[in-house]
């Protein structure tokens, strides 16, 4: 930390602040390292705790639990491939529901053109700014392969 604070022209009490900020305001766990190799051993021995000792497994997403019921909606959809926040606000407004929401994925239809290069979505999708055919391709790709038949495969990779 005595070294980011000689490299910057930051008064010391500003950085403080600025850590003391992401700490309180935004529940954001701080722990100064001298350098990246620091960096790194800190990391690596925060993992082997977590996932060695602890035997927790890596938490993919994680949410609050006491989020307002539209809120955990927003974060259901927005968990889908190239889906953010805004476009997720979006589905919901013009499907009503996550439920709603997924069955129109599941169910789009892509029309490929005759040479094969041009694909157009045709539906309901087709009317949300933001959703193209990749979108659907991705979003049908996790909505319909096996979870089992995927692990499976996995296991054999490795």
């Amino acid at each position: 930390m005595k070294k980011v604070l000689k490299r910057s022209r930051m008064k010391p009490s500003s950085v403080y602040g600025a850590l003391s900020s992401l700490a309180l305001d935004y529940g954001v766990s701080i722990i100064p390292a001298d350098d990246p190799g620091s960096t790194a051993v800190l990391l690596h021995r925060l993992c082997y705790r977590e996932q060695v000792k602890e035997e927790r497994t890596i938490q993919l997403r994680s949410i609050n639990r006491n989020l307002p019921l539209h809120q955990q909606q927003l974060y259901l959809l927005s968990g889908l491939p190239q889906i953010g926040t805004t476009l997720a606000e979006e589905l919901l407004t013009t499907f009503d529901t996550p439920y709603k929401v997924l069955i129109e994925f599941a169910d789009a239809k892509i029309k490929t053109s005759p040479s094969g290069k041009t694909k157009r979505l045709t539906g309901p999708l087709k009317g949300i700014k933001g959703v193209g055919p990749k979108i659907v391709e991705s979003a049908q790709l996790l909505l319909h392969k096996s979870y089992l038949q995927l692990c499976e495969k996995n296991k054999m990779k490795r």
